[in-house]
Parts: C-alpha cells; sequence; structure tokens
C-alpha cells in the first residue's frame, strides 16, 4: 500500500448564490447556471494545476460548486488522472416529480482550457436547462414546500483518478451515517467523527465553510485576538488530528488582498508528530498548495499517544 500522499489544498474564492437560488442562477442571455459556471471555471483550473504538480488528490472547501445541476465532477477527475474532494450543493427532484431535469451537460462548452468562453449565445444543452427553468421555478421557488420543487443537498464526495466516486456523505443536521471508504492509502472519511477513528481510518477530509465573523455578535461582547476565529478553526484542527490520530486535511474558502466577503482560509494538513504540515496555507491568499505526507508517521504516534487504544478500553 502507498504511504506518501500528494494533496493539493485548492483555497478557492467561490461566489455564492443568493438565497433564491433558482433567480440568482437564472440569465437566458447568456448562461442558466452562471454562478455555477463560474466556480466550475475556477475549480477545472486547480485540478489542471494540481494534475501538473504531481498532486494525488484535489481537496476544495466546502460549498465550492453550488447549484441544482451536478455535472462534471467525474469527467474533470478522469481527464486529469486526479482525486477530487470537496463538498458541494446541488438539486435533487422528488421521486413524484412530472418534469425531470434535462439530461444533458449545460457545461460542455466551456474550453479544455479552463476558461469562460467570450459569447453572446446560448448552447443547446444551456436552452434545454433554461427552458426547464422557466417551467418550472417561477412559481416553485416562490412558494417554499412545494412538492415538485427541488431539494438542495449538501453532499461532500471522494472521486478517484478514474473518475469514479467510492465515498460520499450528505450531510444532514443531527444526523450522523459517516462510513469509511477505501483509497489506495488506506481507509479514508469526511469531517469531524469518532466514528470514523473506530473504523481504522487514517485521512480525514473536512471541506470547510468557516467565515472570520461566525463567532460574531458574540464575539465583541469579550476582549479577544483580531485574529481569534482564525486562531479557534486552527487548533480544532490539530486537536481532531491527535485526537482521532489521523491525517487531516482541512480547506477553507480564501479570496485576494482587498476582498471583503469574510473568507478567511487558513486550509492546512495535520498530523500528530507533524502539527500543520509545511506547504498548508497560512493566510487568506487564494490558490492551490501541495502538501506531502508520509502516512507512517501515524503508527508512531499511535505509539507514542496511545489516544484510540486508552479510547478503545474506556468503553469496554
Amino acid at each position: 500500500m502507498t504511504n506518501k500522499i500528494r494533496i493539493a489544498l485548492a483555497q478557492t474564492n467561490p461566489i455564492s448564490v443568493e438565497v433564491d437560488l433558482a433567480e440568482s442562477e437564472k440569465d437566458k442571455h447568456v448562461s442558466p447556471f452562471p454562478t455555477l459556471e463560474h466556480n466550475l471555471v475556477d475549480a477545472a483550473r486547480a485540478v489542471k494545476d494540481a494534475a501538473e504538480r504531481g498532486a494525488d488528490v484535489v481537496v476544495f472547501p466546502e460549498y465550492f460548486l453550488q447549484g441544482f445541476v451536478n455535472e462534471g465532477r467525474q469527467r474533470l477527475a478522469k481527464s486529469h488522472r486526479v482525486g477530487i474532494v470537496g463538498s458541494i450543493v446541488h438539486g435533487v427532484l422528488p421521486e413524484t416529480t412530472e418534469d425531470p431535469f434535462p439530461t444533458s451537460d449545460p457545461f460542455t462548452h466551456l474550453s479544455a482550457e479552463c476558461s469562460l468562453p467570450d459569447r453572446c449565445t446560448t448552447s443547446p444543452e444551456q436552452q434545454a436547462w433554461i427552458d426547464w427553468l422557466a417551467r418550472n421555478m417561477t412559481d416553485k421557488v416562490e412558494n417554499a414546500g412545494h412538492p415538485q420543487a427541488p431539494i438542495l443537498h449538501n453532499t461532500a464526495f471522494y472521486i478517484d483518478e478514474n473518475g469514479e466516486l467510492i465515498g460520499e456523505l450528505y450531510l444532514t443536521p443531527g444526523e450522523v451515517d459517516n462510513k469509511a471508504f477505501d483509497t489506495k492509502w488506506g481507509k479514508a472519511g469526511f469531517l469531524i467523527s469518532q466514528a470514523l477513528a473506530d473504523q481504522g481510518v487514517k485521512l480525514i477530509f473536512a471541506p470547510t465553510y468557516w467565515l472570520s465573523s461566525d463567532s460574531q455578535p458574540y464575539l465583541d461582547e469579550w476582549p479577544h485576538a483580531p485574529d481569534y476565529e482564525y486562531q479557534l478553526l486552527q487548533a480544532l484542527c490539530f486537536t481532531r488530528s491527535v485526537e482521532t490520530e489521523t491525517v487531516y486535511i482541512m480547506v477553507n474558502p480564501g479570496q485576494p488582498t482587498g476582498a471583503t466577503n469574510d473568507h478567511m482560509g487558513g486550509s492546512g494538513v495535520w498530523s500528530p508528530l507533524r502539527g500543520k504540515v509545511e506547504g498548508s496555507f497560512e493566510g487568506h491568499g487564494v490558490g492551490t498548495n501541495i502538501v506531502e505526507i508520509d502516512l507512517d508517521v501515524l503508527g508512531r504516534a499511535r505509539e507514542l499517544y496511545k489516544v484510540q487504544e486508552d479510547w478503545k478500553r474506556t468503553r469496554k
């Protein structure tokens, strides 16, 4: 089994849609999904860059893609021969739907160079989606709970370099159904869960959307460090790594200097006996960093700290 893994941390600056998802994405003149299209191009550039630099897997933030459609992820992984991890928001129609989603991919017009085309017309594939939105979303978005309206799912996924979906977790508040999955480096899982450690995972992927304003307004009631939120996120990641005796990979959105959307970045890879591994992000800059880590470190850490060994003993 391969013990070294090269992880690409894609600290992107995704554009977020408004509360009214359908209306914010509907543009009949150019694209039915301009927000998703923009973020997909950013993701494609990151995957291409990571593959050229020898990454084994690319990890994106939570919500790095948002929209009704769920297209292109597996094709992107397969074409660049690199694994992709992230969390996306996408639409799922009820089983009783009277008008299913179009079967066409609305992003076939995107270039292989990972750029938005300069165009003022729509493709036939896009037009099919524009027509579907016009038929279905005008009244359904305005009427919450409409039985035919799409349900938005927040789903974490792992797609391997062959384009195969080998791990998926539908994120539901208050529910935990977190199953480990096999990779060529050993077992892996999503997010934070003692149940994952019990399943013997080596890697925990944590696509995250943690803003610098998340503790407001309570934070302003007390004296605090200017980078309190950043410190908190970094401390939690290292703590989770040590207490689960795993390599913990967290990717959070970043932002260019001068932007004001509260994306604070700080993406990184943490490990017992290593801390925050060299190559991780320090700050909010946008880009793709490569971190290489030898998973043999986990065996030595487990010999030393015996966290999981003690945990299992206390539950007998």
